[in-house]
C-alpha cells in the first residue's frame, strides 16, 4: 500500500513542482547527509591548529634571544 501511494504522489508532485517531489522523496536522504558534514569538520579543525602553533613558538624563541 505504501509503495503505490508514494508512486502516485511522485507523479503528482513532479507535474506540479519537480522540486517539491524531490524534497518529499529525499526526506530520508537529507538526515543522513547532515551528520556526515559535522564528522568531517572536527578532524579538519585540529589538523589546522597544530601548524599555526609551530610558527608562534619560533617567534617567541626569537624574542627570548
Amino acid at each position: 500500500d505504501l509503495p503505490p501511494s508514494k508512486r502516485v504522489r511522485r507523479e503528482d508532485q513532479l507535474d506540479q513542482d519537480g522540486v517539491d517531489q524531490m524534497d518529499f522523496d529525499d526526506d530520508d536522504e537529507p538526515p543522513a547527509v547532515p551528520p556526515a558534514a559535522p564528522i568531517v569538520a572536527p578532524p579538519a579543525a585540529p589538523i589546522v591548529a597544530p601548524p599555526p602553533a609551530a610558527p608562534i613558538v619560533a617567534n617567541v624563541r626569537v624574542r627570548c634571544f
